[in-house]
């Protein structure tokens, strides 16, 4: 069951009606466009590949900045629809477990399991060093799970 009819806006004229109408037509032409989001560009130098055979399929593995700690180990994964930061790293950090916002969602990992968020922290990390460093806030789900060979993935 629905309920129709009614005020509109407060009159119940055919003419307030439509007036109501074109005054709302005309003030959606005049929002404006949100401006579109600014990715920070990713680049690295010839100083980055000295001694690298790439291949195709190497992942790529960097170190980052948070909270002035050097995190190696740091997993790019384009394929990734989040930032996962492993509790092990967050322990690392002396990050206390109250700094956690609450997160109820799950991940489901590689083979299907599921993993539980223990939450998620936005924290400022730097990638690259000196004039070329980017400093950007990013919203890690920390999760715990009993094995991993990396401290973050990025996706």
């Amino acid at each position: 069951n629905t309920i129709a009819g009614g005020f509109s806006r407060g009159s119940e004229s055919s003419s307030a009606r439509k007036r109501y109408v074109r005054r709302a037509i005309s003030e959606i032409y005049l929002v404006r466009q949100p401006q579109s989001l600014t990715v920070p560009d990713l680049a690295f130098t010839a100083k980055d590949g000295l001694e690298v055979a790439p291949h195709d399929d190497d992942p790529l593995v960097i170190q980052v900045q948070i909270l002035n700690c050097d995190v190696k180990r740091v997993l790019i994964d384009s394929g990734s629809s989040t930032d996962i930061m492993y509790w092990e790293a967050f322990k690392a950090m002396q990050l206390a477990e109250e700094q956690l916002q609450p997160y109820a969602g799950t991940l489901v990992g590689f083979s299907g399991e599921q993993v539980d968020v223990m939450g998620y922290a936005s924290l400022l990390t730097t990638f690259r060093e000196g004039n070329n460093a980017k400093t950007i806030k990013v919203r890690y789900l920390v999760v715990k799970t009993p094995f991993t060979s990396y401290n973050i993935i990025i996706g």
